[in-house]
């Protein structure tokens, strides 16, 4: 998988095999062999997406089925992730209190901890992602003053670090597991 402006990725579908796959290994390199194509190859949009609801009665979305964004630093790895862990919380929370794990109320305080928490991460990444990919002089001029800022100011580059580690806003107790409070 590799991402690749729209009208790029339309082009590179539409080649003969024997180009597609040499464009493939081109552009992964020799690390990984002769490659061998099994299926057709496939295009899939990146976009920004998050589901209007998590949770139904004993559903619960996690990871992409709930939300996606451009893959900007692995954010929606790291987001599935903390979707999974806060999930567990929750649940286990509401087993130890002797609650129906599937009913609504327990389900919806995963959706409250992790629907606001992924929408910040979801704008942040996005804004990244347009803003460094366009050339339009006063956006380039706002991308280097806040490349330039994060570089300069401390304060801000300990909060962009925190946002994107998972560690601004509620944690899961298993990430907290050897961290100091």
């Amino acid at each position: 998988m590799w991402t690749a402006p729209q009208a790029e990725a339309e082009a590179i579908l539409q080649l003969p095999e024997a180009e597609f796959m040499a464009e493939l290994e081109r552009r992964y390199g020799p690390q990984m062999g002769r490659l061998k194509r099994l299926t057709p190859p496939a295009l899939f949009p990146v976009q920004l997406m998050q589901c209007d609801r998590y949770v139904l009665p004993r559903l619960a979305l996690v990871g992409d089925a709930a939300h996606s964004c451009h893959p900007v630093g692995g954010q929606g790895l790291n987001m599935g992730i903390r979707d999974a862990a806060a999930l567990a919380e929750v649940l286990t929370a509401a087993y130890q209190h002797g609650e129906n794990l599937g009913s609504l109320p327990v389900l919806r305080r995963y959706e409250r901890w992790r629907r606001w928490e992924n929408w910040i991460i979801l704008s942040f990444t996005d804004v990244l992602t347009r803003t460094f990919s366009n050339q339009i002089g006063p956006i380039v001029v706002l991308r280097r003053l806040g490349l330039w800022s994060l570089n300069r100011v401390p304060l801000l580059r300990h909060l962009a670090l925190r946002l994107m580690t998972g560690r601004l806003g509620r944690v899961p107790q298993v990430a907290r597991v050897g961290q100091q409070v």
